[in-house]
């Protein structure tokens, strides 16, 4: 069991670091400050848990607990620093009472630092029980965000919000192994670092699914809405950002030829999807009956998936576009749909 015990701190130990790869990769690619913080969350996590392999199998020393339990504050300080700072400035921006809970969430690393020399039991399933309630609100506020940006982050994010609890709480049962004796401490060290690895391989999961971090302020990216027919008339626009606006009818009318250009050259009959030119991209979802185009700052995949459910749901809406009057009622129904699916 003893093995068996230290193979799964191993194994945490390299999902830890490929998280941080995950991090330094987005890094290198978006520049978010947030995302340095979170790079030294995971970094120190990495190296608390070969601290802890040393003091629990080998050299039983203070020194390398202590070491141990600086580098796993540390971490835990700056994954928290880096959920507030801004991994996404839209994840947290309605975060009620941000700074007591920061405050509270820091005084309650501080009491459990000074009082751990308690060494008993009820201290340490107290303070697991206390410290997993600390992280409900931030995992139904990931939830609230998921929900609301939908598309793939949804599928591939839906149970990511229980790993930040399920590590948090493996860390804490983690702590309890020493106080028992036998068999059962060794059966409570092996469950906590299942606990453990369960929820890093759910973080792991999701964040591997994001090609940049950039992914969750898709709101940010948004500028111009167009819902086109397929000659390039324009039926309906919406604004994101307050800006100019391009001339809908010389949109549609250019975009109609350049994809009918494109489709020549290339023989294909598929549509073309995506257009980039300097700092402005241009998605573009072909239907049945409309095409729609968005004019974005970044390429991100979840502004995709955004556009594919509109003309789907545009198309329910409005089934025979032979029939659009351009009136106001019309327009204000489009422009509902706007706001439901992309979270205005």
């Amino acid at each position: 069991m003893r093995e068996f015990s230290i193979g799964l701190n191993f194994v945490e130990i390299t999902i830890i670091l490929a998280i941080t790869l995950t991090f330094i990769r987005s890094y290198q690619k978006d520049r978010l400050n947030a995302t340095e913080f979170a790079i030294i969350g995971f970094s120190s996590l990495a190296f608390a848990r070969v601290f802890y392999i040393f003091f629990d199998y080998y050299i039983h020393d203070n020194p390398y607990l202590y070491t141990a339990w600086v580098f796993l504050y540390l971490g835990i300080i700056f994954l928290v620093l880096s959920l507030f700072k801004g991994v996404s400035r839209s994840i947290f921006r309605y975060f009620p009472h941000k700074i007591p809970y920061f405050i509270g969430f820091g005084l309650y690393l501080v009491i459990i630092w000074l009082i751990r020399a308690l060494n008993s039991i009820v201290f340490y399933i107290g303070s697991v029980g206390v410290g997993v309630l600390l992280l409900i609100p931030i995992a139904l506020q990931l939830n609230k965000f998921i929900y609301k940006s939908g598309g793939y982050i949804k599928r591939y994010f839906g149970l990511s919000i229980l790993g930040l609890p399920l590590a948090f709480l493996g860390i804490g049962l983690g702590s309890i192994w020493q106080s028992l004796s036998g068999i059962d401490s060794w059966l409570v060290k092996i469950g906590s670092h299942s606990i453990f690895l369960v929820g890093l391989i759910l973080l792991a999961l999701s964040l591997w699914s994001l090609p940049s971090l950039n992914e969750f302020d898709w709101e940010q990216s948004l500028s111009h809405l167009y819902v086109l027919k397929p000659g390039g008339i324009c039926l309906y626009s919406f604004n994101f950002k307050v800006s100019k606006p391009m001339d809908p009818q010389l949109l549609g009318s250019g975009l109609t030829g350049v994809c009918a250009m494109v489709q020549e050259m290339t023989k294909s009959k598929k549509q073309l999807e995506f257009i980039k030119q300097e700092s402005k991209n241009l998605y573009l979802q072909q239907g049945k009956q409309v095409n729609a185009v968005i004019i974005g700052e970044e390429e991100l995949r979840i502004i995709f998936d955004k556009l594919k459910m509109f003309v789907h749901e545009f198309e329910r809406l409005f089934p025979d576009i032979s029939t659009w009057t351009f009136c106001i009622e019309e327009s204000k129904i489009a422009g509902m749909l706007v706001r439901s699916i992309f979270s205005i």
